[in-house]
């Protein structure tokens, strides 16, 4: 398994958070990660420094960043992904606890039940499941610049897929499909990952830094 982030600062973050944390916490992640022998890469705009074990770079509005981040995907899945390699589609301040349950299909989501959506910022996907993604791009309207932009179009994607629970495997137009509990994944002290939102991000970038200067 590897892990992919797509991070571009753009002006909304750099409103929100202090210059600099963005990298902290990929540093995080990156420590994180290498201790279970898991690469991180980097999806970022020209231009921008890259911080993973490896590092794409694509042309873009940076101010359209969950739109690019669906976009590069799809470049990813297609041009550079491997067919026997299963990739961990994250974020910055998401965490590894412990491995996931193996992928059974092409590709896995958590799904929130109530907020009626498939959750963007953890997925876990096998280059099999480009189509997918393709339709997700397609799904987008002009305000590609909006923030939630991503948690509206895998909201429509849930109905689309027939609204399924968080417990399950379906067929969606040939591709299998996986569906996981949110709560397993996505919150502080998650059992296999969790995530640092909004002003938690600091919560996790401070601990990191006393922890490697304790190291020291």
């Amino acid at each position: 398994m590897k892990a992919v982030v797509y991070h571009a600062d753009k002006s909304i973050i750099t409103q929100r958070y202090t210059p600099g944390i963005y990298k902290d916490l990929f540093n995080g992640l990156k420590i994180n990660l290498n201790n279970f022998n898991i690469p991180l890469i980097h999806l970022t705009l020209n231009g921008f420094e890259g911080w993973g074990d490896e590092n794409y770079y694509f042309d873009g509005n940076p101010e359209e960043v969950n739109y690019n981040r669906e976009v590069f995907i799809v470049e990813f899945l297609k041009n550079i992904a491997k067919e026997d390699e299963i990739y961990w589609f994250t974020e910055p301040d998401a965490r590894l606890n412990n491995m996931f349950p193996p992928l059974d299909g092409d590709a896995s989501f958590t799904v929130l039940l109530g907020e009626k959506r498939i959750t963007p910022q953890w997925r876990l996907v096998k280059k099999s499941a480009l189509p997918l993604f393709e339709e997700i791009v397609s799904m987008y309207g002009d305000d590609k610049e909006w923030w939630g932009g991503d948690s509206e179009v895998w909201g429509r994607m849930w109905y689309q897929m027939g609204q399924p629970s968080d417990d399950c495997v379906i067929d969606y137009k040939g591709l299998k499909i996986q569906l996981r509990k949110y709560k397993h994944y996505n919150m502080i002290g998650s059992h296999y990952s969790q995530q640092f939102k909004s002003n938690k991000k600091y919560l996790i970038a401070s601990q990191e830094f006393l922890n490697s200067n304790e190291r020291k």
